[in-house]
């Protein structure tokens, strides 16, 4: 493009900003403040439109639960990760893929991506910012901005930034500013919609590059680790932090969505989102133990490693949907173009297609809901779910069929290597739960039954008895079936005291249970005070909270290839982790203080493992605030 071009272009979006501003101007009367607040700033995302489920949402500073501010806290210790915010993570209970596609096979670092079909678009009167701040484990730190403002009543543009900076723990005695994860990423997001809003527009751009420092976890006298939080014979990690060992992902996506809408029995719209990841892991020169705990003596010749996986998918979708009545359907057909090209993997091209069907009936006064929704891949691939959710009970049943993973059928290098022709796997779910409430009280036990068919997964690879994270990945012939009993128990005292309860038991079973490791026992016990002032201008909540789950041996984890996989050398002993935390809120200013394991040094176990190698977060004093803008 020449110069005459770039300006011509650069003229063109300051005359279109400057018309935005002279009709902001007209729409905008920001000398009032006080007029503007939550009451008039809204927010939809791309989803509450696809599938016609609200308009725009009010916005809400509730500050329930908002100490728990890791991935890990949100969901209630549910995950595994490797000790620290940021670090690759998992659940440790087995959920059903949602993609039926082809895939790369790396997922650990999905979690601290955001979804676009999640974003939020807002439409304000004034301009509005919000501001998230945390200050953890003294050093660490989070932070997320968000600014936004309607131009007038058709433009609605923003932009958020966020960074995440954990440091790294070293025991017994911590180095400040010694980072860990590093990560800055951006959002710019725009909505336009007519008068009538008989036509919307929803675009964005996201960049978000995560970086982390493996550690590969402790190294103590013991062989296998087990006591050395009681003799504190701590020497170093499992990898050099001479070896700069790094690994991580970069993600860029581009997402369209938009909307026509003819009647309400009949609109027309279409979804698309271009998507590019690399995924890396990398390496200076390592040493002997480095090596050994890598790939056992597989890296003699070998003194670094750079590896890398770039994956480009555009998927295009449109479809038509509606509302007759009290029943809205939607048809869809989407096509997949996916691009991988690897330095260990053979480079592959693909194109998908597929046809869906999703429909949601409103049995009764927006109460109770049936929902049916069907996906078909060419290839014989589909997902099939039907549920139906009510005040009182909920029930629902899945089917999966899917591809396997790129990256588990195929892998070339000196220190990984396989050539696998795996069958598709084939998952059932069956989910129910029943809300039965009581005088102070209410109870929701709830039960799930999953079998899975020739499971895949990655396991542990005997290197001549000393531990590596050497693996490989393997399917059963054979069957698994997971069983979860659980029961959820809210109890409130006098209006300002609550104890929440969450309690559930775990079996596995069937041939091939061996490819799935879940603690038999898990609870979560929550007890707190809340109450609010000065006619809901201001509220507390304060308590403590439990997190337990029993013994088991849980999955390693390989830093080169960014999987999880199945190990019998290391048990993950029990142990509660327990929290305090003060809440509280004044207008739109909201805070928190926390100890986190706050138990540490009062039992007869210092400390505890997350991971095989990785020990969790020591104690530490968080502390947090977000504050709402509106001028």
């Amino acid at each position: 493009m020449s110069y005459r071009s770039y300006i011509c272009l650069i003229a063109f979006f300051l005359g279109w900003f400057n018309n935005l501003k002279a009709q902001e101007q007209e729409f905008l009367d920001d000398s009032t403040h006080d007029v503007h607040g939550l009451h008039t700033t809204f927010f939809l995302t791309p989803a509450d439109l696809k599938y016609n489920i609200s308009g725009f949402k009010p916005l809400s500073v509730n500050i329930e639960k908002i100490d728990r501010f890791t991935f890990k806290q949100k969901m209630a210790y549910k995950v595994q990760d490797l000790g620290n915010e940021g670090t690759a993570t998992k659940s440790i209970f087995y959920t059903l893929p949602q993609a039926i596609g082809a895939h790369s096979g790396f997922y650990v670092y999905d979690a601290y991506f955001r979804n676009p079909s999640h974003q939020r678009y807002y439409d304000t009167k004034a301009p509005y910012t919000d501001g998230t701040v945390v200050f953890a484990n003294y050093g660490s730190y989070s932070f997320e901005g968000c600014h936004a403002r309607s131009f007038n009543k058709n433009w609605h543009l923003g932009a958020m930034f966020e960074t995440i900076m954990s440091d790294r723990e070293y025991i017994p005695s911590k180095i400040p500013y010694d980072r860990q994860v590093i990560t800055y990423p951006f959002t710019l997001f725009g909505h336009y919609k007519t008068d009538n809003e008989r036509y919307q527009l929803l675009v964005s751009f996201y960049r978000k590059e995560h970086r982390n420092r493996d550690t590969g976890g402790i190294v103590g006298k013991d062989s296998k680790v087990d006591k050395w939080l009681e003799a504190k014979a701590i020497i170093n990690n499992n990898l050099s932090t001479a070896d700069s060992v790094e690994s991580g992902e970069l993600r860029q996506q581009y997402y369209l969505y938009h909307q026509a809408v003819y009647a309400e029995p009949l609109q027309v719209y279409q979804e698309v989102m271009v998507r590019n990841t690399n995924n890396y892991f990398t390496t200076r020169t390592l040493n002997a133990k480095s090596k050994a705990f890598l790939a056992g003596n597989l890296l003699n010749k070998l003194d670094s490693i750079e590896d890398s996986t770039t994956m480009q998918t555009f998927s295009n979708e449109w479809g038509i949907k509606g509302k007759i009545n009290r029943i809205f359907y939607q048809y869809y057909t989407r096509e997949k173009l996916i691009k991988l090209e690897k330095i260990n993997l053979l480079p592959r091209t693909l194109a998908e297609y597929y046809l869906g069907l999703y429909t949601r009936i409103n049995v009764r006064d927006n109460i109770d809901f049936i929902h049916l929704h069907g996906e078909y891949l060419q290839g014989d691939f589909y997902k099939i779910h039907t549920s139906y959710k009510g005040s009182i009970l909920e029930l629902s049943y899945d089917q999966v069929k899917y591809r396997p993973s790129f990256l588990s059928l195929r892998y070339e290098s000196v220190y990984r290597n396989w050539n696998k022709n795996f069958k598709p796997p084939v998952g059932r779910q069956l989910e129910g739960s029943c809300r039965i409430p009581l005088p102070g009280v209410l109870v929701k036990p709830y039960g799930r039954f999953v079998h899975i068919q020739s499971p895949i997964y990655f396991q542990h690879v005997d290197s001549a008895g000393t531990f590596s994270t050497l693996i490989e990945p393997h399917q059963e012939k054979e069957y698994a079936h997971i069983i979860t009993w659980g029961t959820n128990i809210n109890i409130s005292l006098l209006t300002y005291f609550h104890l929440d309860t969450e309690i559930a038991s775990t079996q596995v079973g069937g041939p091939a249970a061996n490819a799935f490791r879940i603690p038999k026992w898990y609870t979560n016990v929550r007890s707190y005070y809340a109450k609010t002032f000065y006619k809901g201008k201001s509220e507390i909540e304060t308590g403590i909270e439990c997190n337990w789950k029993s013994s088991y041996h849980a999955d390693g984890y390989d830093p080169i290839t960014q999987q999880f996989f199945r190990q019998d050398d290391f048990n993950v002993y029990s142990y509660p982790i327990i929290e305090l935390f003060f809440n509280f809120r004044i207008k739109t200013f909201r805070g928190f203080l926390k100890v986190v394991h706050v138990n540490q040094g009062l039992l007869s176990k210092p400390g505890y493992f997350v991971t095989p190698f990785y020990p969790g977060q020591l104690r530490s004093i968080d502390l947090g605030f977000s504050w709402s803008l509106f001028n």
